[in-house]
Formats: C-alpha cells, sequence, structure tokens
C-alpha cells in the first residue's frame, strides 16, 4: 500500500456498500435511513445521502485499525468496506479499540444477511414492516454465527404474532378523566376483552389444525413408525376451494372438490402429539387449476401458517361422459367469478385421508388463503372457461358429450363463430338417428394443409383436425 495516500473507494463499491445495507446505518441498534428526499433552493426536488461508505481497514496506514498486509485493491474493496451513518463512522474511528475490525464485519453481515432476506421473502419483508427492520437485524444477531434461514424466519414470524397482540391493546382509547380506582378496574376488565378478541381468531385456527392432525393421525397411525425417530407420512386428501366476500362475509354455497396430496410429519418434539407439522397441496385437476398450497408448521405454542393459490395450467376437462366432471368444472366457474369480482378465496380440510375416502367430510371453519393470481391469468382463465361452457351447451344440443380436443380451444376462432358452426352441422344433420360417425364441413383453416371441424361418433362430439388433400 502506498504511505503517501488515502485508497479511497470507487463510487460503484460505495453503490453496492449502501445498497446492500438497504441505505440503513450498518451499526447495531441504530435505526437511521440514510437516503431520502431534499428539497433544493430553488423548489426542485432531489436525493439527499447522509451516510459514508467506511473503510474496516483503514485506508491509509495511520487510520484507525491499520490495514497491516492488505494491497490497494483489497483496502478499496468491497469487502472492506461497511455502511454507517456520520455518528457511528465517526464513533467506530474514534474509539477503534472498542470497535476491531472483526466486530464490524460481523454488523455488516447482519445487516447484509437481513436486507437479503427480506428482499428475497415477501413474508419476512411484510413482517418487517410491522416490526422494525432493525428488530429482524436484532433476530439475525441472536442467531449469529450459523445463521440457519429457516430458525431465523421462524424467530421474525413469532414477533410479528407478539407485536400484533401487543397492538391490539394500542388501540384502546386513552382515557382522559382522572384515574379512580374504579376505572383502573374498568381499563383493566376492557383491556382484557382486547386481548381475548385478539387471540380468539388464532385460537380458532389453532383449534382447526389440531382437529386435522388428530384426525390424520388416526390414518397415519395404522403405519408402524419406528421408536423415538422423526417421521413422515403421505397420501391423498381432499379439499374445497370455495370464496368469501369480504364486506359482507358471505361464502359462496358450492366450491371445488378436489383431491390433494396430504403430508403429516413430526415436529421437533415427536412425543407430543399436536405438535405436527402439516401439509396439503396439488389441488389442481382437469376440470380446475386453482393450485391451493397449505403449510403448517407448529411454533412457539401455536402455529405459523402459509395458505396461498395461485393458478397452474388452464382448464382441460376429460370426454364429457364423465358427469362428475362437469359439475366439478361448473363449481369452479363459480369460484373463479366471484374471485375475479374481488372476493377472497378460503378453502376447507378434507378429514379423511387415503384414496376413495373423499365422505364430504370436511372441517366446517373456513381457511383464509392468500390470493396470489395475478389480473392477467384471471382473465386467461375467464377466457377458458366461456369456452368450456360453448362446449357444454353445443354438446347439449345434439344430445351428446363433449370431448374436449385442443382444437376446441384453437383461439383463432371465436366462440360465435365455433356456435354458428356448431348449429349449420346439427341443421345439415336433420332428425335423428345419425349414423354412428359423421362429419362437418370445414370450420376453418388452421394452414395450408389443416383443416378443423366437427366429428359426431357414437354420440361424442368433438372438434377434430385433418390433412387437406391437395390436387395435383
Amino acid at each position: 500500500m502506498s504511505k503517501s495516500r488515502r485508497v479511497n473507494f470507487k463510487k460503484s463499491t460505495r453503490i453496492i456498500l449502501a445498497g446492500n445495507a438497504g441505505h440503513m446505518c450498518s451499526f447495531y441498534d441504530c435505526p437511521k435511513v440514510t437516503i431520502g428526499p431534499e428539497v433544493k433552493g430553488d423548489g426542485s426536488v432531489g436525493v439527499k445521502g447522509i451516510a459514508i461508505a467506511a473503510h474496516i481497514y483503514a485506508a491509509s496506514p495511520g487510520g484507525p485499525r491499520p490495514p497491516v498486509g492488505l494491497t490497494d485493491e483489497e483496502i478499496r474493496a468491497e469487502s472492506n468496506g461497511i455502511w454507517l451513518c456520520p455518528d457511528d463512522a465517526t464513533k467506530v474511528d474514534a474509539f477503534q479499540f472498542e470497535y476491531p475490525g472483526e466486530l464490524l464485519l460481523e454488523m455488516k453481515q447482519v445487516r447484509v444477511f437481513a436486507q437479503s432476506l427480506a428482499l428475497q421473502n415477501p413474508n419476512v419483508s411484510f413482517m418487517a414492516h410491522f416490526i422494525g427492520m432493525k428488530r429482524v437485524d436484532r433476530i439475525v444477531r441472536q442467531h449469529l454465527p450459523g445463521l440457519d434461514k429457516e430458525k431465523i424466519i421462524e424467530a421474525v414470524k413469532a414477533a410479528y404474532i407478539r407485536t400484533e397482540i401487543a397492538h391490539s391493546t394500542a388501540e384502546l382509547p386513552f382515557p382522559t378523566a382522572s384515574f379512580t380506582l374504579s376505572s383502573v378496574h374498568t381499563l383493566s376488565r376492557v383491556i382484557r376483552e382486547v386481548m381475548v378478541r385478539a387471540n380468539h381468531r388464532l385460537q380458532i385456527e389453532d383449534q382447526v389444525w389440531r382437529d386435522v392432525i388428530a384426525d390424520w393421525s388416526v390414518h397415519f397411525g395404522k403405519f408402524q413408525r419406528p421408536p423415538h425417530k422423526r417421521v413422515a407420512r403421505s397420501g391423498s386428501g381432499y379439499a374445497k376451494i370455495s370464496a368469501r366476500n369480504p364486506k359482507t362475509g358471505e361464502i359462496l354455497k358450492d366450491g371445488v372438490k378436489t383431491g390433494a396430496f396430504v403430508m403429516l410429519s413430526d415436529g421437533e418434539d415427536p412425543s407430543n402429539p399436536m405438535a405436527k407439522h402439516l401439509l396439503l397441496q396439488h389441488t389442481f385437476r382437469p376440470f380446475s387449476p386453482l393450485e391451493w398450497k397449505l403449510n403448517v408448521k407448529p411454533a412457539f405454542g401455536t402455529f405459523e401458517v402459509e395458505s396461498v393459490l395461485t393458478v397452474y395450467k388452464d382448464v382441460s376437462p376429460r370426454n364429457g361422459v364423465f358427469n362428475n366432471d362437469r359439475k366439478s368444472f361448473e363449481s369452479y366457474a363459480a369460484v373463479l367469478e366471484k374471485l375475479t369480482q374481488g372476493w377472497e378465496p378460503i378453502g376447507y380440510v378434507g378429514l379423511s385421508v387415503g384414496e376413495g375416502n373423499d365422505d364430504g367430510n370436511y372441517h366446517p371453519i373456513p381457511v383464509s388463503i392468500v390470493c396470489q393470481v395475478e389480473p392477467e391469468q384471471f382473465e386467461s382463465r375467464n377466457r377458458r372457461c366461456e369456452r368450456v361452457k360453448l362446449g357444454y351447451e353445443i354438446a347439449d344440443a345434439f344430445d351428446s358429450t363433449m370431448k374436449f380436443t385442443p382444437a376446441f380451444f384453437n383461439q383463432s376462432i371465436t366462440d360465435v363463430a365455433l356456435s354458428a358452426a356448431a348449429t349449420d352441422f346439427l341443421t345439415a344433420l336433420g332428425p335423428n338417428p345419425w349414423q354412428s360417425l359423421c362429419t362437418s364441413k370445414p370450420i376453418m383453416r388452421v394452414n395450408d394443409d389443416v383443416e378443423m371441424h366437427f366429428q359426431l361418433k357414437h354420440l361424442v362430439l368433438s372438434v377434430e383436425t385433418r390433412f387437406v388433400r391437395r390436387h395435383t
């Protein structure tokens, strides 16, 4: 390293240090945000930063925490920098022996890890907004040196739950009159009532999971388990997905009944029958692309719940001869319509497990689901639903069943044109009985070599493609 000059960070390195720290001071428990808006003298708005890209090991030989044995490149590298507010940057240099390089590296590691976790995990980001990012830093700090991500997330969730319960009491109006003995008693009673209400929802949901665990355990308990070992059992389960009006609480009467993959595994304490982890997923079916993932883990005497709704592929019903599929599709279409209108998804967990055990025994309490379906996905699925409904209507007109082929879902032809072609085909057939195999005139050309037509074979209606014969 040169003895005559200071080795400063490059601008690109300072930007990286600021971004990795989330523009927050990395010093333990310092809540200062280091960037924000600035109104200039001429009234224009700019950005003002107050932080310092501080050197962990000094930028010059005579500085605090001398850079013994480091090259210029190592001194100006991102790994030798930490993002600090001006006060803490001054402090760590003035009291260099209280803040050795190892401690500053640890502070940087905690701040960067917490910021990265919030960026990668939307749930952590949401909870950090309520409990404070520096509280997340403190939780990360408590998990040094291993930094087990799953345990840190569990600790953040526990802190969020405690904060929510505490905030419920803060919503009480503070009395303005002087306190008498009776008013203190009254306030204590009201606080207890608020705490009861705050915990009531958690208690109801916890009871759902205890009931499900108990019923699933009856089935999975038939299998012998190794003594003193944590085990996981999986099988076929059942679920029902419906919708609820967030304003009135009205629940759609009929939901989508579907199979699911379910798993029940032991928690940290295999001897505790209620400390189990339950998983329900893979609810999509040919008649419904709705995918409900339910992940419930025991934590701190309660349960941590991940309950989200996404969509898989487009709906593609099987041969219409399966009447149950049509009923299931109609249930799915009704749920989709409500979700598109802004209703919130809810689910019911089946208490029975095993192939062929769908006896309609669902837990009566609905489970809230976070909808992660994008608007364009709703639009695509609604278009698909309209085409399937048209298919069933056309099949009803022919008093037949519908076989849904890929050609039927060709978006090059509109619903109106497809319906008109079906009407022309029915008119051309004349009165029933018909031949066992009938084909319509071409509906449209897919390309120069392929055309589409209706086919009625043994009272099963479908849209098929065929090659066009070329005359030479």
